[in-house]
């Protein structure tokens, strides 16, 4: 079985190299692939050595997934969803003069079952983990569909 390394805190990633017996500033490496360059393969992380990147996938992975469809309004907002384990989870951007907001989703489902929403029409099904919001909303996808560019 495979964990993915998606949504990981720093301190995670610690406890990952520590288990794995590599050297501590490797973390830091980890973190600089996923949250500033965006990795989408571990094999693509070439500072670390290739036998810990082996080892890495073997136990991790990075899944990025892209949204199941795109819906939008006259007033320029667009509503991603996303597939994740059977349920729905939706995204929206939303645009205003000077900036834009995104609307994340913090649960699969939703209690207010509202009828204009997938999430809602599904019911409350669970509360997401950071890794698995990370998964489908991570700078990688945020940077494909609103064409934003992180400042680090």
């Amino acid at each position: 079985m495979t964990n993915e390394l998606w949504g990981r805190t720093y301190e995670e990633l610690q406890e990952i190299v520590k288990k794995e017996g590599f050297p501590s500033f490797t973390a830091g490496q980890i973190a600089e692939w996923l949250y500033k360059k965006n990795a989408s393969s571990i094999g693509e992380m070439t500072n670390l050595s290739k036998k810990n990147r082996t080892i890495l996938n073997e136990s991790y992975t990075l899944t990025k997934k892209d949204a199941q469809s795109c819906s939008t309004s006259t007033d320029g907002t667009k509503k991603y969803l996303f597939e994740t384990g059977g349920n729905y989870i939706e995204t929206a951007y939303i645009p205003d003069d000077k900036r834009a907001t995104l609307c994340v989703s913090s649960q699969a489902g939703c209690l207010r079952r509202c009828q204009f929403c997938m999430t809602g029409k599904q019911g409350l099904q669970s509360d997401l983990t950071s890794s698995s919001s990370w998964v489908w909303v991570n700078p990688w996808i945020i940077q494909r569909m609103f064409s934003v560019f992180w400042i680090f």
